[in-house]
């Protein structure tokens, strides 16, 4: 059964390890912040947060494309 649903999931593989990377890069961030003000990131810090992240992912992913490190995935 648990076969069964992973065999259809196949097609999506590519899309899901991006997705789970963009995930993965968020969370990793996101500690990064709240590590360097412990714990407690002020106001100003999680609006830097939110500006910043949508081009840190790009970035992340189009290095990523360029190198070709999605391929084995």
């Amino acid at each position: 059964m648990l076969m069964e649903a992973l065999s259809r999931l196949r097609p999506y593989r590519r899309a899901l390890s991006i997705i789970g990377h963009l995930a993965l890069v968020t969370i990793a961030y996101f500690t990064a912040y709240a590590l360097r003000f412990d714990f407690q990131v002020p106001a100003e810090q999680l609006r830097r947060f939110a500006e910043t992240l949508p081009y840190l992912l790009v970035v992340r992913v189009a290095f990523f494309h360029r190198f070709g490190l999605f391929r084995g995935y």
